[in-house]
């Protein structure tokens, strides 16, 4: 986060659309605002306008095409940032 704007870099253009979306995007401000108890604005960008290659990386409970889902257990220490950052395939910069 810097100067009040949390960048998410995506490496698909459809996801920076979904993000910069008016509803999606107010949601993703308000809900990342709480969390860090200030003011957020969101900028949603692409590798390409970034220039930050976004890691491929799979979550390992996340089922492959015909496997069943294994029930989920809550990890310790886990929390909805770094939750949010996970499912996003980002990382959190301090």
């Amino acid at each position: 986060m810097e100067n009040g704007f949390l960048t998410i870099v995506t490496k698909y253009g459809f996801y920076k659309d979904k993000l910069n979306d008016n509803t999606n995007r107010l949601t993703v401000e308000s809900v990342f605002g709480n969390l860090l108890g200030s003011r957020v604005k969101l900028r949603a960008l692409t590798e390409e306008e970034s220039g930050i290659k976004v890691p491929e990386r799979r979550s390992s409970n996340v089922p492959s095409f015909g496997q069943k889902a294994e029930p989920q257990t809550e990890k310790k220490g886990s929390s909805l940032l770094s939750d949010a950052a996970s499912v996003l395939g980002g990382k959190i910069v301090e």
